[in-house]
């Protein structure tokens, strides 16, 4: 009971924000009082209705939704290994650090555009996906990795602990609070960026297409709709990521 209660004052909460800012746009809206430039709340909650009714969206939810999570995956396991990788071996760090700076250094769209000419459509999201992920999480588990306590592994050493019971009492635990807060930091970046891979290069059954054809065709109420998906999406992998990666930290 004591537990049920604080979760119903944070969903309350939650709630209370969301209706203010839910009332600001829609003050907004009659103010400028143009679709054009500002629909209100009920027209995209509409429009989003007569998305649903269709075939096409929920195959580019779910389209989208694979080649973000496929290019997520990827940038895991790369960032992971490499980062563990660079702290293990410095020759190894010194050769692909000025990579990773790079990484981060050049504009997303950059990268999209050469994607474009090296692999196909329907692969670039998962490709920029994963580029965009590897570099946090590869930051994420050497500063982890650099963050455990070094007397508390020599304490289990002492204790002739076995090397599995180390790695999964002591390690593990000091590695997770920097690695799960770059997972989820990871996961919202990927959706942005994969979804603007997906405008750009216009892959079939995609909601970058939707997103696209919604802004070609002056269509305000349809790119607040998509939108909105986008955010909901968003949101919801977000925090499936960070309660899968602490229940893995747990069971661990």
């Amino acid at each position: 009971m004591n537990s049920i209660l604080p979760a119903s004052k944070k969903l309350l909460k939650g709630l209370a924000v969301l209706a203010f800012w839910v009332g600001v746009w829609y003050i907004i809206a009659l103010v400028i009082n143009q679709e054009l430039l500002i629909p209100t709340p009920h027209k995209t909650i509409l429009v989003l209705f007569e998305f649903a009714k269709t075939r096409e969206f929920w195959l580019s939810v779910l389209f989208s939704t694979l080649r973000i999570i496929a290019g997520f995956l990827t940038g895991i396991v790369i960032g992971t290994l490499g980062g563990v990788l660079s702290v293990k071996i410095k020759l190894f760090d010194a050769v692909f650090s000025p990579l990773l700076t790079l990484a981060r250094a050049v504009p997303v769209a950059s990268f999209i555009l050469l994607a474009y000419v090296w692999i196909k459509t329907n692969f670039i999201p998962v490709f920029i996906t994963a580029l965009m992920v590897a570099p946090i999480m590869w930051a994420a588990t050497m500063t982890g990795i650099k963050s455990i306590d070094k007397s508390l592994v020599e304490m289990g050493q002492v204790f002739r602990l076995p090397k599995k019971e180390i790695l999964l009492r002591i390690k593990f635990p000091g590695l997770a609070p920097a690695y799960i807060s770059s997972a989820v930091t990871a996961m919202g970046l990927a959706w942005k960026s994969g979804v603007a891979a997906e405008v750009i290069c216009y892959p079939q059954q995609s909601i970058g297409r939707l997103l696209y054809n919604a802004k070609t065709y002056l269509e305000t109420p349809e790119t607040f709709a998509v939108t909105l998906v986008i955010v909901i999406i968003s949101l919801a992998l977000e925090r499936a990521v960070k309660y899968f990666v602490k229940r893995w930290a747990q069971n661990d």
